[in-house]
């Protein structure tokens, strides 16, 4: 049974309206002989149309071993759909989404990519009639999805501020704004006096050790002759400079409890 010529509807409509069952698979001669006709006459979609849907009807590709329709055009037809004008692949691509295959499927079947395919589709999307859009698609997984995806609901729009509110949330802003630029002047001069600090200690560290090296060279004096020398002066002299290193030695020792048991932190100081 072979549908009638109803040139103007996708191959699926076809089907739809002529078929008053599901028809027959058809035998392998019937699909190849098909297919050859198709062949030869795709340089012109349209004229082809009729053979088409006869052969998505009844189910051409699994009479000449395809896995699926997406198979059967991608592999039998693709060639030639890819060299198509622009107005017949519009056509070919209208006509393949509503037997089912999905944007990619038809980029692969027609040798454009998928967006073109989607542009296609928004060319031609309003003269085909509501039914002839398929609700699900079957991409190259296997799987169903929808033909479409759902159109988001539109955010809902705030109401628009009175003018006094919105000054102040501005001024706000703009306080915000004067106070960030200032803790940022603060920040940066705190980094400059925590390094001028640093370099303040590095020059205390460096007289500091200068003078120890030079005390230190006491030690590598005779005691005895020190008391023979200094003996009509020693009250005067020895055990005034002894007296005085007893008291500063003290005295650090004091600072370095009290700075380690928290009551006094020292961060640098000048000689």
């Amino acid at each position: 049974m072979s549908a009638p010529d109803l040139l103007g509807s996708s191959p699926a409509d076809i089907v739809r309206y002529t078929y008053p069952v599901e028809p027959a698979p058809a035998d392998a001669a019937t699909a190849t002989a098909r297919r050859d006709r198709i062949r030869a006459a795709l340089p012109t979609y349209t004229a082809m149309r009729q053979d088409i849907a006869d052969a998505y009807a009844q189910q051409d590709w699994r009479a000449l071993g395809h896995p699926s329709w997406h198979a059967y055009v991608t592999l039998e037809f693709g060639e030639l759909l890819a060299a198509l004008p622009t107005v017949e692949r519009r056509e070919a691509v209208a006509d393949l989404r509503s037997q089912g295959m999905s944007t990619r499927q038809i980029a692969g079947a027609t040798g454009v990519d998928a967006k073109t395919v989607r542009n296609d589709l928004s060319q031609v999307g309003t003269s085909s009639p509501p039914e002839a859009e398929p609700a699900k698609v079957t991409g190259a997984d296997g799987k169903s999805y929808p033909a479409a995806r759902p159109t988001p609901a539109p955010k809902p729009t705030a109401d628009p501020l009175p003018p006094e509110v919105a000054a102040q949330i501005q001024q706000r802003i703009e306080e915000r704004e004067a106070e960030a630029q200032k803790d940022a002047e603060i920040a940066k001069l705190d980094a400059s006096l925590d390094a001028a600090m640093e370099g303040t200690a590095t020059r205390f560290r460096a007289n500091w050790g200068a003078m120890a090296a030079k005390a230190i060279q006491i030690l590598t004096f005779d005691r005895k002759r020190l008391v023979e020398v200094y003996a009509a002066d020693y009250d005067t002299e020895i055990e005034t400079f002894l007296h005085g290193l007893e008291r500063f030695i003290d005295e650090v020792r004091e600072e370095r409890r009290r700075q380690t048991s928290g009551l006094r932190v020292i961060t640098g100081g000048a000689r």
